[in-house]
């Protein structure tokens, strides 16, 4: 039936979200829009519209429409994004992998600042640096840093228990022990000061310091002290990367890679900090209905909705409605300006560019079965010369015992994968004896006179 075309002329033409239901009542889709009306009337355009292939497969199920006016289309997609968290609508495409990356969390301010692992970033003075996809990847780069930069790695707690003997990290050459007093407050905030250097990417100078360090030690006929600048520099060549950390100093951008089959859509965010690529995060959807840009839109105020750490740039490889308003509204979030961009040339279309085959691979190895049936099917559509693929298969087989209690089975494929649903057995019912033709024909017969008649 669907949704009358008054309930459709009276849907006002101003900002706000749209829910499409269905008969039950269930929210099937839920989308903001510039103007209502035209966003509605589109979906039920006679002929659909070719950028939107899926629509078809949405509006067989709509019955009805339910609608919230808002001032303007930020307060739309905020508005957008809660709905779609409230209702779970089946062909939204929905975040189910909501957790915050790890970040790594420095705060000068502190007598004796420490580097702490964090899921949440706050407006707290402190210094962050991430996020990291991966939680193990970044627990093994902390412990390598304390070996260079040995920065305290305790609580408080721990650290006002130890005032007059330092713990096992000292003695272990990952910690200055300033619980102790073993350094002073100056050459701590030395080490500190290399540790943000460190981070900000600049592996080369630290080891320049830590080089002429060595040098004046030795002069000075500190051995150990210059051995131990001289076994810094030496673990930073050998086994730090530089292209692992990174900085908030300079500009933090995210880049998001896109890549669709049907109704299957894959997301890849690659986050550069500082100038380097130092990580990436993949999200799979299926279901996915509406236009490229409605699927963007989508994800990008899902995934940014949260409590996620929000870069100053982020880079993406299509126009989204109200681009400037979604802008506006993660600058609020961030407290200073974000950017919204689709380059065409330079250095930011080709991280685009990367990130789109990073969604690309991520699509084919979460699929590679899939992509393999239809590859089956190609060939069996080649070999038989057919004219399209075969989209259900059907296969009969006959049993008997010398010609009693004959049976057929059938098994049915369907795009490549047994639908076990639609097996079934048939008793013969017209041969008597031996005669597997016979009764091959029969079964035939029956199935496809069933098939006449279901159309």
């Amino acid at each position: 039936m669907g949704i009358s075309d008054e309930k459709v002329r009276s849907v006002p033409a101003s900002a706000g979200v749209y829910i499409l239901k269905d008969k039950k009542g269930r929210s099937l889709y839920v989308g903001k829009a510039k103007n209502l009306r035209s966003r509605v009337m589109s979906y039920l355009h006679e002929g659909g519209d070719p950028q939107r292939p899926h629509i078809p497969y949405l509006m067989r199920e709509v019955e009805d429409l339910d609608y919230f006016v808002t001032r303007n289309e930020r307060e739309a997609l905020v508005l957008e994004n809660s709905l779609i968290k409230q209702k779970k609508p089946r062909y939204n495409i929905r975040l189910r992998d909501d957790k915050n990356y790890l970040s790594l969390r420095l705060d000068p301010r502190e007598r004796f600042p420490r580097l702490t692992l964090t899921r949440r970033v706050l407006k707290d003075g402190a210094l962050y640096y991430g996020p990291f996809a991966s939680a193990d990847a970044l627990r093994k780069a902390k412990r390598l840093i304390h070996k260079v930069f040995p920065l305290r790695d305790c609580t408080d707690e721990k650290f006002k228990r130890h005032s007059a003997r330092p713990c096992l990290s000292y003695y272990m050459g990952m910690c200055l022990g300033p619980c102790a007093g073993k350094v002073s407050e100056e050459e701590y905030g030395e080490a500190v000061e290399r540790t943000r250097m460190f981070l900000r990417g600049e592996k080369d100078r630290i080891i320049e310091i830590l080089k002429n360090n060595m040098e004046k030690a030795s002069e000075e006929m500190r051995y150990e002290d210059a051995a131990h600048y001289r076994d810094q520099a030496r673990l930073l060549e050998k086994n730090l990367d530089d292209q692992m950390f990174i900085t908030p100093g300079t500009k933090d951008r995210d880049i998001v890679g896109f890549h669709r089959e049907g109704q299957y859509a894959e997301f890849a965010v690659l986050f550069s900090r500082g100038g380097i690529l130092v990580d990436k995060a993949e999200y799979s959807f299926k279901n996915a209905t509406g236009a490229d840009e409605d699927l963007l839109g989508e994800f990008i105020s899902q995934f940014y909705g949260g409590n996620r750490f929000i870069p100053n740039e982020i880079i993406i490889p299509v126009e989204i409605e109200g681009m400037e308003e979604v802008s506006e509204w993660l600058s609020e979030r961030l407290g200073r300006k974000v950017t919204l961009s689709v380059p065409e040339r330079g250095v930011k279309a080709s991280q685009l560019e990367l990130a789109g085959r990073n969604a690309l691979e991520s699509f084919q190895r979460k699929h590679a079965r899939e992509l393999g049936e239809l590859d089956l099917l190609g060939r069996l559509k080649s070999s038989l010369h057919l004219s399209r693929l075969p989209e259900a298969i059907e296969c009969f087989d006959i049993s008997n015992i010398q010609g009693d209690l004959a049976v057929a089975s059938l098994v049915r494929f369907e795009g490549g994968k047994p639908a076990r649903e639609r097996y079934r057995t048939y008793k013969i019912k017209t041969v008597e004896g031996p005669n597997d033709y016979a009764m091959m024909r029969e079964v035939l017969s029956r199935r496809l006179t069933r098939g006449e008649e279901e159309g």
